[in-house]
């Protein structure tokens, strides 16, 4: 069974629970993978909050400051990262259940229960990966913004706050990408095509134009 369709049967549970059904009656709606739904149910119930914690400014100061504090300030050389990567990955596990989460959250979009976990876990990727790979990494979370809001305009009762939302994603990668020199003659073309079908789609259904800073 892959991670995907535990995704979809993972949302129905919560939307399930969130109407009043228990757990019990959940697992056995779906007692044919229990041994499988199990763990990431429960680790979707004590995760429920973490849509307040997308990886916004103010998360990411409040995590990264921790993990900073950690770093000898007089020593730049390979012996602060071990601190700063053991306290990361207690934090994960000890925080969110991470390995199992983080592989279940590969494939969620804006609006699903792992989705604020994916997008930690790219905050994590930024933090550690060398600074020669990260231009190549911005330029993959935009193709990854870029596809959810593919998957979210595709939705006939998409609220436009979600939309709104998935475009203000792209947008900010965008300007990533920008910063770091991702955008060579061979992918900008084919990339702002992409943000232009996506926003002609938003245009069609809200009425209006969403402006990015491809625009600019």
């Amino acid at each position: 069974m892959n991670k995907k369709h535990i995704q979809n049967i993972t949302d129905k549970c919560l939307s399930l629970m969130e109407k009043g059904y228990s757990l019990s009656y959940c697992l056995e709606k779906y007692s044919y993978c229990r041994d499988t739904l199990e763990p990431y149910l429960k680790t979707a119930m004590q995760t429920k909050g973490l849509k307040s914690l997308q990886p916004d400014e103010n998360f990411r100061k409040s995590t990264l400051q921790h993990i900073l504090s950690q770093v000898p300030q007089k020593r730049p050389g390979p012996r602060w990262l071990k601190p700063a990567i053991a306290f990361i990955a207690a934090f994960m596990i000890v925080s969110f259940s991470f390995a199992g989460t983080a592989y279940a959250s590969q494939d969620s979009i804006p609006g699903q229960a792992f989705y604020p976990v994916k997008r930690t876990v790219e905050e994590v990727q930024l933090f550690i990966y060398p600074p020669a790979q990260k231009a190549k990494l911005h330029l993959n979370m935009l193709n990854r913004r870029i596809e959810e809001a593919r998957q979210v305009m595709a939705s006939e009762d998409t609220p436009q706050q979600l939309a709104d939302q998935v475009m203000q994603n792209i947008d900010q990668q965008y300007g990533q990408c920008k910063q770091y020199g991702c955008l060579s003659a061979e992918n900008q073309d084919q990339i702002i095509e992409d943000i232009e079908s996506i926003n002609s789609r938003y245009q069609k259904r809200y009425g209006q134009k969403n402006q990015n800073r491809h625009n600019q």
